[in-house]
């Protein structure tokens, strides 16, 4: 007969893999935070079925098919964007892509500078095997599979690839060189030329590289990179551009403008680059038309991604834009038991005090008089069953979770402040 304590440590979650407790305590401290655990994402994933099918069947497309696209993933704080790129992230993965997540920012990472966001690119670029410094690591295999190789004939087997850049051919060759010469110093050099560092003289001298990677060439470079990709047997490129509505921080118009324009290009995509795939994720305010600094003060994006049949029938997921759903208070209910699982493996120990019919309560709480954020029920459910496991029988489900909403409620309203 099979113990409690074994039956904590059995796959809980659809044959996706097992739960230890190392990883079940990680990915309850990221959610206590208001953060998925990005790559335990499946374990606690509820809800969207059909738009996980459909990024499945479309991140197939872009491999097989060698096409390009661009999607909008629109959904309001704390309702499950960063959650459902972490499953696209997975899914692009697992069907052997290379990925950059990038978080953008008005001030750090702002999207009219299109360089800057490149090299975000570059920096947290991943695959399934290289997490993370990838391209380091991708750079690194390609020079050892050509041990031995001089830079002749390294340039002869780069000639079969459709690189455009002189100065992208010359580094990988020479990071190759340098890599098998065991010149480590030489390739920290070179690795943040692909990073976009700006170069000096020196550099352009003792490596024969004219241009640094800057405004003007970055999206040659990206489209010569996704193609030595592929050439690397990967299936392309997928970019994930979250918070998208950081454009409407951008305080010139002239710079909102840019920034619109940078996406423009990316949606147009004039090199035809086959296997590159961009999610932008994005509050509703800058796609729907209601932020009068948005994406409608931009004619020439505007065009391409508003859908002009909006409010007379129901989305497709063919849109360029894709409005998140809801979790229904079902759904949040089902969740909140992942957790409780994910918990009770944590503590080695079943937790008797919080059970269905309390998650039950606290999803109808959150869906009926706590505004129904996703973000509020998960740290609010953690609170509840981080509690239950200090007190033991002393908890008492009715007396606290109130209290332990309003609390939650009142942090994100001081974060939410905060980044304004």
């Amino acid at each position: 007969m099979v113990s409690d304590k074994e039956n904590l440590r059995l796959i809980r979650n659809l044959g996706k893999g097992e739960i230890t407790p190392e990883i079940g305590k990680n990915i309850i401290s990221c959610l206590s935070k208001g953060v998925p655990a990005e790559e335990e994402v499946l374990f606690f994933n509820v809800g969207g079925e059909p738009l996980i099918k459909y990024f499945e069947k479309k991140l197939q497309e872009v491999k097989e098919a060698e096409i390009f696209d661009v999607k909008f993933i629109s959904a309001d704080y704390g309702e499950g964007k960063t959650h459902f790129i972490d499953l696209i992230r997975k899914i692009a993965f697992d069907l052997n892509f290379v990925v950059s997540k990038i978080d953008l920012d008005s001030r750090s990472v702002p999207f009219d500078k299109y360089e800057l966001v490149y090299q975000q690119m570059m920096k947290k670029l991943e695959t399934h095997e290289y997490k993370p410094n990838g391209l380091e690591k991708i750079l690194q295999n390609w020079s050892s599979t050509h041990l031995g190789k001089t830079d002749n004939e390294l340039f002869l087997i780069l000639q079969q690839i459709p690189i455009n850049n002189p100065d992208l051919r010359t580094t990988l060759v020479q990071y190759a060189i340098n890599y098998n010469d065991s010149s480590h110093f030489r390739c920290i050099e070179l690795i943040g030329w692909f990073y976009g560092n700006k170069i000096n003289a020196a550099f352009r001298r003792e490596y024969h590289i004219n241009n640094s990677i800057g405004p003007t060439n970055v999206s040659d470079i990206l489209h010569d990179l996704i193609t030595f990709f592929r050439y690397l047997a990967y299936s392309g490129f997928i970019v994930i551009l979250d918070e998208t509505e950081a454009i409407t921080h951008l305080t010139r118009i002239s710079n909102r403008d840019l920034a619109n324009e940078n996406i423009r290009r990316i949606i147009d995509n004039p090199k035809n680059t086959k296997g590159f795939y961009c999610v932008f994720t994005s509050t509703p305010s800058f796609l729907s038309g209601d932020d009068e600094r948005g994406a409608q003060t931009y004619d020439a994006l505007w065009r391409r991604i508003r859908d002009p049949f909006a409010g007379f029938r129901r989305a497709s997921l063919d849109s360029v834009i894709i409005e998140l759903p809801k979790l229904t208070e079902e759904e949040l209910c089902e969740l909140g038991l992942r957790i409780k699982e994910i918990f009770e493996i944590t503590e080695d120990k079943p937790i008797h005090q919080v059970g269905q019919i309390h998650m039950q309560a606290l999803a109808n709480y959150i869906k009926t008089r706590a505004g129904g954020r996703v973000a509020t029920f998960v740290r609010s459910a953690v609170n509840i069953l981080q509690e239950s496991v200090t007190k033991g029988d002393n908890f008492d489900f009715n007396d606290s979770y109130e209290f332990i909403i309003g609390k939650v409620i009142q942090e994100e309203r001081k974060t939410k402040e905060a980044a304004d």
